[in-house]
């Protein structure tokens, strides 16, 4: 039975590399969008230990914002980026506010709310001009945006979460650029790079 359940599972890997246009090297199950999106941005700051800076967006799933919050009280500077009425980001600010202390940018692709969906390329574009970590909130996005980490080659980590369509309650995947540092949140056996 190990064999066929294991068969399952990279097979759920390829469709979901297939899905988010990546290697499946690159997909890291887990158990959703908050544990993805919690070990993305640990990683994302053990990867530049030096800085720091997060920046997020006013607007962000708790998922983001409380936990990046929580890293105030580990010296970490926090900025949060307006949006306008509309619900877009301040991307002038977010150029502003981007520097060589920025460990991490970390933003929604679609809103979750408001629907508003975020110009992913833009920041990255932002992010990598200051040797920053990208991490992605695409919980709301699959079955609704064409997603190409190809395409998209500044994102370094982006969350989804297998209920939004119609997947198992309680899973989710973690695309990890090859190459971006991983360490997992929960430790424990062999699996899903421990």
């Amino acid at each position: 039975a190990g064999g066929k359940i294991q068969h399952a599972v990279e097979k759920a890997r390829e469709q979901v590399a297939l899905m988010l246009g990546c290697e499946t090297s690159e997909v890291i199950f887990n158990s959703g969008g908050t544990e993805g999106l919690n070990t993305a941005i640990q990683c994302a700051l053990e990867a530049l230990p030096t800085r720091k800076q997060i920046i997020i967006s006013k607007v962000e799933h708790s998922a983001v914002s409380n936990t990046v919050r929580a890293l105030a009280k580990k010296g970490y500077r926090i900025t949060e980026i307006g949006v306008d009425r509309f619900g877009r980001l301040d991307l002038a600010a977010l150029g502003r506010e981007t520097g060589p202390e920025t460990a991490l940018i970390a933003t929604l692709w679609a809103n979750n709310e408001t629907g508003v969906i975020a110009p992913i390329n833009e920041i990255g574009d932002l992010a990598k001009r200051a040797g920053a970590m990208f991490v992605v909130d695409a919980v709301q996005c699959p079955g609704k945006l064409k997603l190409s980490m190809k395409q998209s080659a500044a994102i370094d980590y982006l969350a989804i979460s297998g209920h939004k369509f119609h997947a198992l309650a309680g899973t989710g995947a973690l695309f990890v650029r090859k190459g971006a540092f991983f360490k997992p949140l929960i430790m424990g056996g062999p699996q899903e790079r421990s």
